[in-house]
């Protein structure tokens, strides 16, 4: 079975890399306490969604707090399914419990208006069944930052934002054809898993400045989304990441959203004028963007300016 696989898969990366994680995963639910816990709802899960809760039944919820308490520490950024965070937008996605799903499910139904999806794409909030969320960083915002879902009646995989007054969202896996019982649910979590286990994601702070933030990042450190290169001893990498809970897809006013990240280490001294520097500082930035469109037509973004973002980091050789 596919779906099992891939957890077996994740559990061994998981048990060499993150032992706290692991003993957060829950074991696989039996029929009859799948049957049970969706009865109260008459909700009827897709094969792969049932197969998943099988083999895992999520993450414990005394262990993965769904609200950010700064008295859990670490255990807030514990999401099995990565995070990242980028201005004042920190997610990790933690795997939903059913009982804690289903709650989720009624919530976002009581709260949203419309779908967060394009017209035409026939995606509605009761055919959404919520698998996956980010914490509620704040009190005041009445849904998670992301959820990631997947289609009822067909399995395909969608990510929605926080924003009820204007609900974003875009799917992300869908079948490719109406035959495959798989949905997008199974290659979405097999991708996953396969580009934790080649390095492509790692685990670093997922808030610069917060030790306890650090957990499986979805910034990517390898492949053709992220890159790096050295000079006169610093070393910068770069890389992208898609941000579907951003986004919106309804001609004519879609639109994509992506952010960046940037990192700089000095890995050793350099010598100038005669004497060892061991340290150095940012004082400007140029930055080139290419955007890549259908077709394979590409154009390029510039940027030059001083510092980054207004501040002026000092770097010491050194890990």
């Amino acid at each position: 079975m596919r779906v099992a696989r891939a957890f077996n898969k994740m559990r061994a990366w998981l048990e060499e890399n993150d032992p706290s994680m692991l003993d957060t995963l829950r074991r696989g639910m039996s029929r009859q306490e799948l049957d049970e816990s969706l009865a109260s709802d008459d909700i009827s899960l897709p094969a792969c969604v049932r197969a998943m809760y099988r083999v895992c039944g999520g993450q414990d919820d005394e262990k993965v707090p769904l609200e950010f308490k700064r008295s859990m520490g670490t255990s807030n950024w514990m999401g099995l399914f990565g995070g990242y965070s980028f201005y004042d937008k920190p997610v990790s996605l933690r795997f939903l419990t059913i009982p804690r799903a289903i709650a989720l499910r009624r919530h976002i139904l009581q709260q949203c208006p419309s779908p967060p999806f394009p017209p035409g794409e026939s995606l509605t909030l009761q055919d959404q069944f919520p698998f996956a969320c980010s914490f509620q960083w704040l009190q005041q915002v009445e849904l998670p930052s992301r959820t990631v879902c997947v289609r009822v009646s067909t399995g395909d995989v969608c990510s929605v934002g926080n924003e009820v007054s204007r609900p974003r969202g875009v799917a992300l896996h869908q079948q490719a054809t109406a035959s495959q019982h798989a949905g997008g649910l199974v290659p979405w979590l097999e991708a996953f898993v396969e580009r934790l286990c080649s390095g492509y994601y790692r685990k670093s702070r997922l808030v610069k400045d917060l030790d306890q933030s650090v957990s499986i990042s979805l910034f990517p450190r390898a492949g053709e989304f992220s890159c790096e290169s050295v000079t006169r001893g610093v070393r910068v990498r770069a890389s992208s990441i898609f941000v579907p809970e951003m986004s919106f897809t309804a001609e004519p006013h879609s639109f994509y959203f992506f952010a960046y990240s940037i990192r700089f280490q000095m890995l050793e001294s350099i010598t100038e004028g005669g004497k060892e520097v061991l340290s150095c500082q940012l004082v400007s930035r140029h930055f080139a963007f290419t955007r890549i469109f259908a077709g394979g037509a590409q154009s390029q973004d510039r940027v030059d300016g001083e510092a980054v973002v207004g501040m002026y980091p000092l770097l010491r050789c050194g890990p």
